[in-house]
């Protein structure tokens, strides 16, 4: 019965040393875990940061964009309006 314990007791401690590195790999696993999710919240907090200044860019580049359509297309009305101001003052002096 001798010979049964030992070889009990030796895979009994095989197993032991199995869970041992099993417990190790596993926080070993949730450490890196958790060096990835804070990695990756600190780098969607700069991309948060990033958006909001694009955003602020875009938004700026757009109204420029707009404001510049706008005062381009004042000017061609207001350049038409004085053509035809002028049209119907030479037809006014030409009348009798």
């Amino acid at each position: 019965m001798t010979v049964d314990t030992t070889l009990v007791l030796n895979v009994l401690k095989e197993i032991r040393a199995e869970q041992a590195s099993q417990r190790a790999l596993a926080l070993q696993t949730v450490d890196y875990l958790r060096r990835v999710e804070k990695r990756l919240d600190d780098r969607l907090v700069a991309l948060d940061g990033r958006f909001g200044t694009l955003r602020d860019d875009l938004e700026l580049m757009v109204k420029a964009e707009l404001m510049g359509r706008l005062s381009h297309f004042e000017t061609r009305v207001e350049q038409r309006l004085d053509a035809m101001a002028e049209q119907i003052a030479l037809h006014e002096a030409a009348r009798p």
